[in-house]
């Protein structure tokens, strides 16, 4: 059997990722060690959320139970869902904008 690799790579979106590597594929396609597809996340928002738990510590699903993660945890919801909030904010100003200036 062959052993696996501990290996870290980038995304796309400047985010972090912790996988398992076997053999000589490569990273992206490794077993992620700390995987929030289940979370039906925005891809934007899946990334940032990866970014700030990344600078919290919590890099791999063990991390998550070390004391003190539920606060970095829930810091970097915060965080991740403070740029959503804030796209939102944009969005309803430029839709209102072009709804009460007819666009112009």
């Amino acid at each position: 059997m062959t052993e696996a690799n501990r290996e870290t790579y980038t995304d796309k979106h400047g985010a972090q990722h912790v996988v398992l590597v076997y053999g000589d594929i490569e990273p992206e396609l490794g077993v992620p060690l700390l995987n929030l597809d289940s979370l039906g996340l925005p891809e934007e928002v899946e990334a940032r959320l990866r970014m700030e738990l990344w600078e919290r510590g919590i890099r791999e699903y063990t991390d998550a139970f070390q004391p003190g993660a539920n606060e970095r945890i829930a810091a970097a919801l915060r965080g991740a869902l403070r740029l959503a909030v804030s796209n939102i904010v944009v969005l309803c100003q430029e839709e209102y904008n072009l709804l009460t200036t007819g666009g112009r």
